[in-house]
């Protein structure tokens, strides 16, 4: 369990801060052997690491028994109650609130032309930048700004629907997030809207080009069909999910006692499902430690082996919103820009 207080944080601090954030998670397996479930002492919490993805599943989709526990450092680091601090009811009534708006064919359809707008006026601003920008910082320096800029916007919005001003052609996703309702006809507090998103805004160059090639003359914006054509990117867009995902674990915590293939969860330890650990496990992906998108092809994943967005009812809903971001943003990157001396000074190609 490590030493008082603290456990095994310093540890796990010192293996993620040395380019090797498997060093903690090997320790444990070379320790204790491979049996996929193992007790610890993280972020001021007695805890229980799960790494095996029946058992994963298992917790996911456990909502009577495990509930969300994150630590108070990530919650401050998302502000997104209605995501991750509420109950597993309310969670519920949130998610069927949000989950219509952003998920299915058809709604990401909407979307393209604006992600297409944003991508295309980033990347060229980007290029015009003659040192590195450090993405993450700039990120984390933007979020409080973000927050302050929506909630008026939030606030006026209202106000003109109230009023029938707002009649646009194009709904957007506030919009739309503004009139839905529940039930029993509750609607989203402003707040609630406010760090929905929020959090939701952080949410082969050959290959590109061929979908130009095969494109009508008349059609001068890319489609959803040409990105589900884009089967290589896909490949692409999953092996990062696997080797890099910005999220290393899920967090939740036991409101029972429970137990999972013989072993005793107590009630109140903090349970982590160390997706990074099944992603870079060669078991389920040989040659794990490899970026290879090529490995994707006609790979049937054993469930439980690849979980970027979570699972159970708590599936990150911006899933294939997210997916398609990137697809776009990666689609103009590789056809339009090349990066010289560091990865993200860029210029245009032509």
């Amino acid at each position: 369990m490590g030493w008082p207080l603290i456990g095994n944080l310093l540890a796990f601090i010192k293996d993620f801060s040395s380019g090797q954030p498997d060093s903690f998670i090997n320790n444990l397996i070379l320790k204790n052997g491979r049996n996929g479930i193992y007790k610890t002492h993280l972020f001021g919490n007695p805890s229980i690491i799960i790494c095996e993805p029946e058992m994963c599943r298992q917790v996911l989709s456990d909502d009577e028994n495990f509930k969300f526990g994150y630590p108070k450092s990530i919650k401050e680091l998302t502000k997104c109650r209605p995501m991750i601090d509420v109950s597993n009811s309310e969670h519920r009534r949130f998610r069927r609130l949000i989950t219509a708006p952003i998920v299915g064919q058809n709604t990401l359809g909407v979307y393209m032309e604006r992600i297409e707008d944003i991508v295309i006026n980033s990347l060229e601003e980007m290029s015009s930048i003659k040192h590195p920008i450090e993405l993450f910082k700039e990120m984390k320096k933007s979020r409080k700004k973000i927050s302050k800029i929506l909630q008026p916007i939030v606030e006026e919005r209202k106000m003109m629907i109230k009023n029938g001003e707002h009649a646009g052609e194009r709904k957007d996703l506030m919009d739309i997030i503004l009139e839905i309702k529940d039930e029993n006809g509750r609607k989203l507090e402003d707040e609630d809207i406010s760090d929905l998103l929020v959090g939701l805004l952080f949410a082969g160059h050959e290959k590109q080009e061929e979908i130009l090639r095969n494109r009508q003359t008349s059609q001068k914006r890319l489609s959803l069909n040409e990105v589900k054509q884009m089967v290589y990117l896909s490949h692409v867009i999953n092996e990062v999910l696997r080797c890099a995902n910005i999220a290393f674990s899920t967090f939740r915590e036991a409101t029972s006692d429970i137990n999972i293939n013989g072993y005793l969860i107590p009630k109140g330890w903090r349970v982590l499902i160390w997706m990074r650990a099944i992603h870079m496990d060669s078991i389920y992906y040989p040659n794990a430690e490899e970026f290879n998108p090529s490995g994707w092809d006609d790979c049937t994943v054993k469930a439980g082996t690849f979980l970027p967005f979570g699972a159970g009812s708590r599936l990150c809903p911006g899933g294939d919103l997210a997916k398609l971001e990137i697809s776009v943003f990666l689609h103009y990157f590789l056809l339009n820009y090349r990066d010289i001396y560091e990865p993200l000074i860029l210029t245009r190609r032509y």
